[in-house]
């Protein structure tokens, strides 16, 4: 009986440490998906950061692909092509803003750095064709000209991760600020809202769409729908109801209506 007993209490012990370890891992996993690399705009147009230093072009549904070399710039971009018309790849290792057309030729090149010396950790274009940044330096959520010049700033803001680069994504009603798996909400006037925790937030041109424990909500009118998801590929966003994914071998359209 006693060596019955010893055995349960061994094997209860042994799944709560497994079971810690797998959450671990998941976390791990998900904190690890470079959802910066990668983004869509509202022509179904995908645009995402390969292994060979280039970004691609892709539209969904054509094999049809364009190519734009980060060579010279290096090798952690963050895309927005939140302006189509206008694709904005930042670095945040030297500060390098660089505007393509939607044919992935230069329009222009900006350095943050050389007219503010700030330190980036989070990147996204405002409403109105601005920057938003988060900068390390202030501990401030910041929109820039285009210029690099300062407009509006938020109050202190701690524990924001300083590792690598994420999002900020401006829905115009709300300002978003990615940080890690927690993703802090903000007024355009920059007032702090609140906290959704274990949260992400894919590119949607009709809705916000957010990963929250492995499920994907969004509201679609006065509809509340929420799927199931499990992110294996990276993941660049929502287009006609339908979940994109990047894949090693190309785009991965997973339907989620």
């Amino acid at each position: 009986m006693a060596k019955t007993l010893n055995y349960c209490i061994g094997m209860i012990k042994y799944c709560l440490i497994l079971g810690i370890l797998l959450k671990t891992c998941a976390t791990d996993v998900l904190e690890s998906i470079p959802v910066h690399h990668s983004d869509i705009d509202n022509f179904d147009n995908t645009y995402f950061f390969n292994d060979k230093q280039e970004i691609e072009k892709q539209t969904i549904g054509d094999t049809t692909k364009r190519i734009f070399s980060l060579s010279n710039y290096g090798n952690d971009p963050i895309v927005d092509a939140s302006f189509p018309l206008e694709v904005a790849l930042f670095f945040y290792h030297n500060g390098s803003l660089v505007l393509l057309d939607n044919q992935l030729n230069i329009l222009e090149e900006v350095n943050f750095y050389k007219s503010n010396p700030i330190s980036v950790s989070h990147f996204g274009r405002s409403v109105e064709g601005m920057f938003w940044v988060f900068n390390q330096n202030t501990r401030t959520l910041q929109k820039l000209n285009r210029d690099g010049s300062l407009v509006i700033e938020s109050n202190i803001i701690n524990n924001i991760s300083g590792n690598g680069i994420q999002r900020i994504h401006d829905l115009g009603t709300e300002v978003y600020l990615q940080n890690g798996l927690d993703l802090l909400k903000f007024s355009p006037s920059l007032k702090y809202l609140n906290t959704e925790k274990n949260t992400q937030l894919l590119r949607c041109y009709k809705f916000p769409v957010k990963i929250t424990n492995g499920q994907l909500k969004y509201k679609y009118g006065k509809k509340e729908i929420t799927k199931e998801i499990h992110l294996d590929s990276i993941p660049i966003g929502i287009s006609k109801n339908k979940y994109v994914l990047h894949g090693k071998n190309g785009l991965i359209l997973q339907a989620i209506d």
